[in-house]
């Protein structure tokens, strides 16, 4: 599984601009990676979690105006609850964070995220 995984990183670390503005890739990736990646992201093995939390950081990057309500409910559902709660390991919490830093490094992005998911406009 984890080869699987790193593979399918490898793809999406430069994806292009053809697979970007891909209709047909876009919506294999809204469907059937997005999915899977949900549900990689409660495995208990740290390794797959970490893969996850980095094949999402390229999702990220380079599909975010594709993705809007997955990338909501990776960082609602899933990234803030295990950094909030006290039983997530160190590990796993750590993950996120470095893909909230890795995420800083660009304030666009640090923007982006207020506005698409945090911003209240009322």
């Amino acid at each position: 599984m984890l080869l699987g995984l790193d593979l399918i990183h490898s793809c999406l670390e430069n994806p292009g601009s053809t697979f970007i503005n891909r209709k047909e890739f876009v919506e294999i990736i809204r469907t059937t990676l997005c999915s899977a990646l949900l549900k990689f992201a409660v495995s208990s093995e740290h390794k797959i979690f970490s893969r996850t939390v980095s094949i999402f950081y390229c999702l990220f990057l380079h599909f975010r105006e594709h993705l809007k309500q997955t990338i909501a409910v990776f960082i609602d559902n899933f990234f803030l609850k295990i950094l909030d709660s006290g039983n997530s390991e160190y590990d796993y919490k750590y993950s996120i964070l470095e893909f909230f830093d890795r995420l800083s490094e660009n304030a666009e992005h640090v923007l982006e995220i207020f506005a698409n998911y945090d911003c209240d406009i009322s």
